[in-house]
């Protein structure tokens, strides 16, 4: 296929009831040249019988495919193999694309040779209603290129969507695919991205709105248990001891002001004896621990008003 073709990965988990939309999203593209690829991770919902139902009624090339559950990593690496595409995007299954999401992207491609991974923004959706953009933090990373963005996923938990990006195949398959020893989808996968890339002609942000990040109950990162698993086996994973100590610190300070802020002074004399000690192990000054809870108090705020506070009617 040429390099304008692209296929679509979608792995899916319990949630028939998004299915149909989702679908009716994609369809109502303008790009044509379009693969779709489903992966049913042993739903025990009818999932696999509503992706059924849609791929017989699609104009797209559609693929389905049905696993035992393994994770959303291993549900698109069965998809990539299946995958013809010249370039890769990938939608969760509660997610919707918004309209001509892929004729900009594919423009950029064509324009320029050297591109490998492309992000663009979206919008997180709650309750039918179009709200801030998922990249309101991160976007200051995003538009100061590969560098930036390699220090930002190394040192936080970045907040950067799988779903707005579209990358090279070939790239994709070049720096492993998607990791399913940490079954984390984006942050594993955009610490191999930014850390692979050496030419800054082989990113670019494009600050359009691509998709709808559709925000409900029943989504992975809700539950802590499960996130915080994800989270330690990247950072054992990926991180040197260094960017290790660099993340355990700001976690420290985002708890110290959770707990200032709920009136807890036992929660926050402990959270700061554990910055002091993290502080001095990596040789931070006063000055440096003020500027980190700045910066903490400054994500904090740009999120909680980006998130759902800005909303956009439909």
């Amino acid at each position: 296929m040429p390099i304008n073709s692209i296929s679509l990965l979608i792995p899916v988990y319990n949630h028939e009831k998004f299915i149909p939309e989702l679908f009716e999203s994609i369809w109502k593209q303008d790009y044509k040249s379009i693969q779709i690829i489903a992966v049913d991770d042993g739903s025990t919902d009818n999932s696999y019988e509503a992706l059924l139902k849609c791929k017989a009624r699609s104009p797209f090339e559609t693929i389905i495919l049905r696993k035992s559950n393994g994770g959303i990593c291993s549900a698109l690496n069965l998809a990539l193999e299946s995958a013809t595409g010249e370039l890769i995007a990938v939608l969760a299954s509660d997610d919707l694309l918004l309209p001509n999401r892929f004729s900009e992207q594919i423009s950029l491609f064509i324009r320029s040779p050297e591109l490998k991974v492309l992000y663009n923004n979206g919008r997180y959706y709650l309750n039918e209603k179009q709200c801030g953009k998922v990249h309101a933090y991160s976007s200051r990373y995003l538009l100061r290129g590969v560098k930036s963005l390699h220090h930002y996923v190394t040192n936080e938990v970045p907040a950067l969507f799988i779903q707005s990006m579209l990358i090279k195949r070939s790239f994709l398959h070049e720096i492993g695919a998607f990791d399913e020893e940490t079954n984390s989808d984006d942050w594993a996968l955009n610490i191999r991205i930014f850390r692979s890339l050496k030419n800054p002609r082989e990113f670019a942000f494009n600050d359009v709105d691509v998709f709808l990040y559709r925000t409900h109950e029943d989504q992975f990162h809700r539950s802590s248990v499960q996130m915080n698993e994800v989270i330690q086996k990247v950072i054992i994973k990926y991180l040197t001891p260094y960017q290790l100590t660099k993340f355990k610190l700001k976690f420290e300070i985002t708890t110290c002001l959770r707990s200032i802020f709920k009136f807890d002074l036992d929660g926050s004399l402990i959270a700061f004896r554990a910055i002091h000690s993290l502080a001095c192990e990596i040789k931070l000054t006063r000055l440096d621990i003020f500027k980190e809870f700045i910066s903490a108090l400054y994500k904090s705020a740009l999120l909680k008003k980006y998130k759902f506070f800005s909303s956009k009617p439909v």
